[in-house]
């Protein structure tokens, strides 16, 4: 039986209301239908926000360090203790070390008291280590180590020097340095190692490399090696390139028309930056560089290998995906022709008219020093231009293909010539080049392949 409501005529006649609720919401039903239809069988659109961003092309290397380093060894046994500190400066022929002549095991027992400065210095180790300690670089713990043993070494010689001054002590020997320069108390025997003797075995040892460090208090025996002594503040760091890396940096030094080319090195686990020299030598049919640095000599003293980044180039900017960037043709006039109304102040072209000439205000989309682009759509081919100062006429035919990207900022694609400054892997670094100004986090199309002027996208 019917529920609709009914209403009867005083003829007899049955009417139908009309449910109004009924046909609004059918309506909506149908309008969301054909919404979610048009939106699941259209292309979707993906879009990328400009960023400020870097692009840092780089190449990472363990490099082999080379300096202008002397071994000096031990003429006696005894007892060692250091006048001059790890890392610091000694003089020509000023006392590095202390040798007390004792055989091993004679020598007494002694305690030995931590400054407020050793505590201070203890701690700061302590908190830098924690602070950049990583499971993947079992090194850091070496060095921590090496830098603790620094510490307690000076507290060691400390004493066991003033005990020696005091005339405690009754047999011992100072030993100097012969020329000036910086003291390591760290040794590997490859101080003599030169750009002659560089294989590529050199590089292979890294990973099974040793040294040795002299400790305050420790029993040495004669010829033992004591300490070296580094004369030189400029050192190199010698690498091993590849063949595409080494026909790039040759092509810098071509470039610059030198022997060398200044380039960045990066100190991975330093966290740091300097210029170096860059020079490519060969030795025994294979070709290396030489990276030669004139600081942080001391903070590098200790080590022999050292992980480093090449920099080829680095750039700063806007950043966007390599795959937006579109090309698109544009009129190409001579930029002679395009002059300031005075009447309005605005900028654009005087063209040849029926009765005269005429000014007109296209959109200009790029200028440079001889040209200006003028997109299809606001002018024909084969309109003739004129300079009013010369008299001379042009007529518009030329294209050139720019630059650019779509920006969605107000629903449609709007193309936007840019000037990319370096590409790098999946995404550029660019500037902006136009009137129509891409800005910090526009939307641009993701993908500029396909697309056109003018399309709605949302």
């Amino acid at each position: 039986m019917s529920n609709a409501p009914q209403r009867r005529t005083g003829s007899g006649t049955v009417h139908h209301r009309v449910n109004i609720g009924v046909i609004v919401f059918t309506a909506i039903f149908f309008y969301m239908a054909a919404n979610s239809i048009l939106y699941l069988t259209r292309g979707h659109v993906s879009f990328f926000e400009v960023e400020q961003g870097q692009i840092v092309d780089r190449d990472r290397f363990t490099g082999f360090i080379l300096r202008d380093e002397k071994e000096v060894k031990s003429s006696e046994n005894g007892y060692i203790s250091f006048y001059v500190n790890n890392g610091e400066k000694a003089a020509r022929n000023e006392n590095v070390c202390l040798i007390s002549k004792a055989q091993a095991g004679k020598k007494k027992s002694a305690s030995y008291t931590l400054t407020k400065e050793d505590r201070s210095d203890i701690r700061e180790q302590m908190l830098d280590f924690l602070k950049s300690y990583s499971d993947s670089d079992y090194a850091q713990v070496q060095d921590f180590d090496y830098d603790m043993s620094t510490i307690v070494n000076r507290a060691v010689s400390r004493n066991d020097i003033s005990t020696a001054s005091a005339g405690k002590t009754s047999s011992y020997q100072a030993v100097t340095a012969d020329a000036c320069g910086v003291i390591s108390y760290t040794v590997d025997g490859l101080e003599g190692t030169s750009k002659k003797s560089i294989t590529e075995e050199t590089f292979s040892k890294a990973g099974s490399y040793s040294r040795k460090q002299t400790e305050a208090g420790s029993y040495v025996k004669a010829s033992d090696p004591l300490f070296k002594v580094i004369k030189s503040d400029r050192w190199s760091i010698i690498i091993e390139p590849d063949e595409e890396q080494l026909e790039r940096l040759q092509k810098m030094i071509d470039k610059a028309g030198d022997q060398s080319v200044p380039v960045e090195v990066e100190f991975v686990r330093q966290g740091f930056s300097t210029q170096a020299d860059a020079e490519i030598f060969k030795n025994k049919g294979r070709q290396y560089v030489s990276l030669t640095i004139d600081d942080y000599m001391n903070t590098f003293c200790n080590d022999r290998y050292v992980d480093i980044n090449l920099v080829w180039n680095s750039f700063s900017g806007m950043k966007i995906p390599a795959k937006s960037i579109a090309k698109k043709d544009f009129y190409m006039i001579p930029s002679e022709y395009l002059v300031t109304d005075s009447s309005s102040d605005q900028k654009g072209f005087y063209i040849k008219g029926g009765s005269g000439t005429e000014f007109i205000k296209p959109d200009v989309v790029l200028t440079s020093d001889d040209y200006c682009y003028v997109d299809h759509d606001d002018m024909a081919s084969g309109t003739v231009l004129v300079n009013n100062k010369t008299g001379k006429t042009y007529s518009v035919s030329s294209t050139a293909a720019l630059d650019g990207v779509y920006n969605i900022n107000r629903g449609y694609t709007q193309f936007c010539p840019i000037k990319i400054l370096y590409t790098y892997g999946d995404y550029c670094i660019i500037e902006n080049a136009s009137s129509n100004l891409i800005s910090l986090y526009d939307r641009i199309l993701l993908d500029g392949s396909d697309a056109h002027d003018g399309e709605v996208v949302y």
